[in-house]
């Protein structure tokens, strides 16, 4: 994902994220395991993400790491 988000324009990263974030959503315990390892702008991004779609117990976004 990162090498994605390093390569790629500003709308194909939002696609990017969006779908894998969509994946991780559709099954909670998915996000959480998917948490500790997202590190930097990844991390960043999918905090954001989490906010603006206000999912159930992220909607102040992430922790930092």
């Amino acid at each position: 994902m990162e090498a994605s988000y390093a390569g790629a324009g500003e709308y194909r990263r939002g696609a990017v994220y969006f779908q894998a974030l969509e994946c991780l959503l559709e099954e909670g315990p998915y996000l959480e395991k998917a948490l500790p390892y997202l590190r930097g702008a990844v991390r960043e991004r999918v905090s954001r993400m989490l906010k603006h779609y206000a999912v159930e117990g992220y909607e102040r976004g992430l922790l930092p790491s």
